[in-house]
């Protein structure tokens, strides 16, 4: 997975390529999401909450009192909504 993961950085389609979770999992955390990228405006980004909730955590991210397993959900989250809204968005375009 490790050396996917190396490809997939060296590959100039892709950029800014983080790692934020390592390790092992029994079955997918994010069964409905494939391999897609959406462009959102700043301001749409910007109107995410649960964008809002990563970069307070990624700003202090040893905060006390952070429950285990949040940042999945939190990441979750962000997804669902970035997904919500690219569903919202293809359907105002295909009513046109």
């Amino acid at each position: 997975m490790l050396e996917l993961f190396e490809k997939l950085k060296r590959d100039p389609r892709h950029y800014e390529v983080n790692k934020w979770i390592q390790g092992y999992l029994e079955k997918r955390i994010f069964t409905k999401w494939s391999m897609a990228s959406w462009m959102l405006s700043n301001k749409e980004l910007e109107q995410m909450d649960a964008l809002s909730e990563i970069r307070g955590f990624l700003k202090d991210p040893k905060r006390a009192n952070f429950p285990p397993g949040r940042f999945i959900e939190m990441i979750r989250n962000l997804l669902e909504t970035w997904i919500l809204h690219e569903n919202q968005r293809a359907e105002k375009k295909n009513s046109k």
